[in-house]
């Protein structure tokens, strides 16, 4: 009777600290929207390397300008 109990008692603390250890925080700082937005409509982007499926199209975008 005593080793179910202590076996009882070892099975709820485990569980209770493996439940303890689940936490539901956002902790991602993610930059606000309109900042990234801004970040990446503004200035010039270059297109260095673009493959696609079997090619290389890197020159499909020389000139290309984002806005």
């Amino acid at each position: 009777m005593k080793k179910a109990s202590l076996l009882f008692s070892t099975l709820a603390l485990l569980t209770l600290m493996a439940l303890n250890a689940c936490t539901n925080s956002n902790d991602d700082n993610l930059p606000n929207s309109n900042v990234t937005n801004q970040l990446t409509t503004s200035g010039d982007w270059k297109v260095s390397y673009y493959w696609d499926k079997d090619k290389d199209e890197t020159n499909d975008f020389s000139g290309y300008s984002p806005l």
